[in-house]
């Protein structure tokens, strides 16, 4: 099928010479415009002004997944085939066409020796190396605690408190290139001396109130509440508290001692004694907080190292090394960077938006006035590996600065025109986004396109629950009925099942919307949640994988024999339970006075199960079960 591009798709495959910024908005058709960017970059049959035709290995593409780049891909290989390029279609595995930690891994395994790598190194997966840190962090901070570290933060935050900040501290810095040295914490303010400045202006507010001409009862309230501030202050003076203890209980009085603005005529005093002791708070905080921020900086710090070292003990790297190490590389004045510039002719970065600080330097030091970037920053909803949208917006901006050229993609392939219709109203409104707002234009050929809603039904509802006198639970029970409904009405009016999709905010309550579901008989796949690990087909598939790793497991093996994956019957149960006596119930499955059917289900099981272990250790565990 030939390709007809709107006049801002042709504009960004034609604008191969110096940078691009692309702002794509949803469906766009922006997979299309890079293969066909990529293509027209290659083709010598199609040349373009002021653009050499490059070698296949000459274009950069990088992208979020590890399938939107094989889709880009295969894209392109369709688009040499439609003009006829079958050379370069059979080419393009040799393309620079991947994800950023593909590329990264290409990188290092190609220039090992240069990045100080084995150039074996292995690369462990997200969960292969949540595993590795939990172990190395474990083992740390028993260690911390022995030698008389950490306890403070420890007492304030709790174990699994400290592990997940340290964990946040680290992979953020990781995001910006930095490492754990470049951590400073501020010095901290002594609570002794936040008391003493606390004693001397508590007084003095109370004064200065009791000195302004309009006294009332509001203000009497507000002398009376300095005083007795005043007086906890001097208590604690007197104390023998712990510095900590100090800190925490100035901290306390300062914050429990209400100022009001509603006194009249004395608002602006007040206003003023407010912002006074905002400052004595934000003092006091830091008089309490900066000294655990220090032995969270040391705690990161050494994590930081024991971590790595724990990799280089296994020989992996995890995925944001691949990235940090290629950087380092190409930051190199004796590495490889400039000959990748002189390669790369054309460099594209798909899904911008959701790149962090490390991430652009990497598209930075392998371009050379070619880097073409692709984004929305009304799509950056992932946060993934702490992408940072702000970076997108400065990067766009310098781009945009220094003379990139820009090109809005905003017709949408994707939606019907009622939709987009929708989304625009609601979005481009001055309480949302407003004119920042990329307005999507209806593009796609409705002749052309599926029937999904039987004729006549509106695209786009809005269903209002009533939870006025009802408590939450009632009010979603409501609104999750309320959708079922509609839903049921749309499928008795001709709508496939399979073609609806419902979207929470949340899993949280998934439950009582697929209960509702189940009420008005619709049929449903809950792909996400906890709900999943709860369904009873997958606890019986859980207890086969238990009674295949352990036969004398009965806990599992009467889970699996009552469920409906075997189906006895609770008589046949029973009669197995008292044949096996005090043995393992999988010893009495071959008889026990069984009838016809319950002995047949027996056998199945034993069949089954014995199928199960003997592929056990050699094949995935969904051949195991199938």
């Amino acid at each position: 099928m030939s390709f007809e591009p709107t006049p801002e798709q042709a504009a960004a495959i034609a604008h191969l010479a110096g940078p691009l910024s692309i702002s794509a908005g949803a469906g766009s058709g922006k997979t299309r415009v890079l293969a066909e960017r990529f293509v027209r970059a290659v083709d010598p049959s199609a040349p373009v002004a002021g653009w050499e035709p490059a070698g296949i290995d000459q274009a950069l593409t990088v992208t979020f997944t590890d399938k939107a780049a094989g889709e880009i891909a295969e894209r392109v290989r369709r688009v040499f085939l439609e003009q006829g390029l079958v050379s370069h279609a059979r080419r393009v595995d040799e393309a620079w066409i991947s994800t950023i930690h593909g590329l990264c891994t290409r990188l290092l395994r190609t220039h090992a020796l240069e990045a100080g790598l084995d150039p074996q190194f292995g690369v462990i997966s997200t969960v292969e190396a949540g595993v590795l840190r939990e172990e190395v962090f474990e083992t740390l901070l028993r260690e911390e605690l022995a030698a008389g570290r950490a306890k403070t933060l420890v007492e304030a935050y709790g174990v699994n408190g400290v592990a997940e900040y340290a964990g946040v501290v680290y992979d953020r810095l990781r995001a910006m290139g930095a490492t754990p040295d470049a951590l400073e914490a501020e010095a901290p303010a002594d609570p002794h001396a936040v008391l003493t400045e606390a004693l001397e202006a508590l007084p003095a507010w109370a004064e200065r109130l009791r000195e302004h001409p309009s006294q009332g009862a509001t203000l009497l309230g507000l002398i009376d509440a300095l005083t007795a501030a005043t007086a906890a202050l001097r208590e604690a003076e007197a104390s023998t508290l712990h510095t900590a203890d100090l800190a925490r209980t100035t901290l306390g009085i300062l914050q429990g001692c209400k100022l009001s603005k509603s006194v009249g005529g004395a608002k602006e005093l007040v206003l003023e004694l407010l912002d006074e002791r905002a400052a004595l708070i934000d003092a006091a905080v830091r008089s309490l907080t900066v000294p655990l921020a220090h032995d969270l900086t040391a705690l990161v710090r050494a994590f930081g190292e024991s971590y790595d070292a724990a990799k280089d003990t296994r020989g992996v790297l995890d995925f944001e090394d691949l990235q940090l190490r290629a950087v380092e590389l190409l930051r190199d004045p004796h590495g490889p960077a400039e000959r990748y510039r002189e390669l790369f002719r054309l460099v594209m970065v798909d899904e911008f938006q959701d790149t962090n600080e490390v991430q652009t330097a990497l598209a930075d030091l392998l371009s050379c006035d070619d880097l073409c970037t692709v984004g929305d920053e009304r799509q950056s909803i992932y946060g993934f590996r702490y992408a940072d949208v702000d970076v997108y917006r400065r990067h766009t901006g310098s781009m945009l600065a220094t003379g990139a050229g820009t090109v809005k993609l905003s017709a949408n392939f994707r939606s019907h025109g009622d939709v987009l219709a929708f989304v625009n109203a609601v979005f481009g409104s001055p309480e949302l986004f407003g004119e920042t707002f990329l307005r999507l234009e209806h593009g796609r050929d409705e002749a052309a396109a599926p029937a999904l809603l039987p004729p006549g039904s509106a695209r786009v509802g809005l269903v209002l629950v009533n939870r006025t006198g009802r408590a939450a639970v009632q009010a979603r029970s409501v609104e999750a009925d309320a959708v079922a409904r509609r839903l049921r009405e749309l499928v008795d009016a001709g709508a496939e099942q399979g073609g609806i999709v419902m979207l929470l905010r949340a899993m949280t309550h998934v439950d009582e919307y697929a209960a509702a579901l189940r009420r008005h008989g619709l049929d449903y796949t809950v792909v996400a949640g906890g709900s999943f690990f709860g369904r009873s087909e997958v606890e019986a598939i859980r207890a086969l994988l238990r009674v295949a790793t352990n036969p004398l497991d009965d806990e599992a093996l009467a889970a699996v024999l009552a469920s409906g994956l075997a189906g006895l019957s609770d008589d046949g149960l029973l009669r197995l339970r008292r044949a096996a006596g005090r043995t393992p119930l999988w010893h009495s499955l071959d008889g026990a006075g069984l009838d016809e059917h319950d002995s047949a289900v027996a056998a199945r099981v034993r069949r089954a199960v014995e199928a199960a272990r003997a592929r056990e250790g050699r094949r995935g565990i969904a051949e195991i079960i199938h």
